[in-house]
């Protein structure tokens, strides 16, 4: 219940062993949990350095996009970030989400259109599979108008869920543009 008694522990424990990534792992989240972000990005970093677990790689950036996104208010940062995550890991389902929710405020389509392909292949759940689809397809239809891989997404959706009304409808929309 004192993170802030833990923390000196940790540091000697890094003194004598500077790669021991658990007791890294374990400081970094003590600096998050008492708010000492200058510190909790330094072990980020040396995280991101030390270890050659795509996956752990892939953690460490997305806290640091989420750090320099919410903590320090520098959204290029964090995109800068939350890609590099995606480098080590392309199906990074957090940065994923974390860069769907950015471009999407941002009104960068076409990155967004990226992320979401991503997205398709990230998730799991047949239902999440289904709605990373569909979002995809409306992506292409409203934001960067591709009318044909609209059409694609949704025919993609009705394959999985032949009777799914925001396929179909989507589907008859574009049709009709297209006569």
């Amino acid at each position: 219940g004192h993170p802030e008694y833990a923390i000196p522990y940790l540091q000697q424990v890094l003194t004598n062993d500077p790669v021991n990534r658990p007791a890294m792992r374990q400081l970094a989240e003590l600096y998050r949990q008492t708010q000492q972000w200058q510190y909790y990005a330094q072990v980020l970093g040396k995280l991101v350095e030390m270890t050659e677990d795509a996956r752990e790689r892939a953690d460490a950036y997305s806290g640091l996009g989420e750090l320099h996104e919410e903590q320090f208010k520098q959204p290029d940062h964090a995109i800068k970030h939350y890609r590099d995550a995606l480098e080590a890991v392309p199906t990074h389902l957090r940065s994923i989400r974390a860069l769907e929710r950015m471009y999407r405020s941002r009104e960068q389509w076409q990155e967004l259109v990226d992320v979401l392909r991503r997205k398709v292949s990230a998730v799991e759940e047949p239902e999440e599979v289904l709605l990373a689809k569909l979002e995809l397809a409306e992506a292409y239809e409203e934001r960067v108008a591709d009318k044909s891989k609209a059409i694609e997404q949704y025919k993609r959706v009705l394959e999985v869920d032949a009777e799914n009304l925001q396929a179909l409808k989507g589907l008859e929309r574009l049709y009709q543009g297209q006569q």
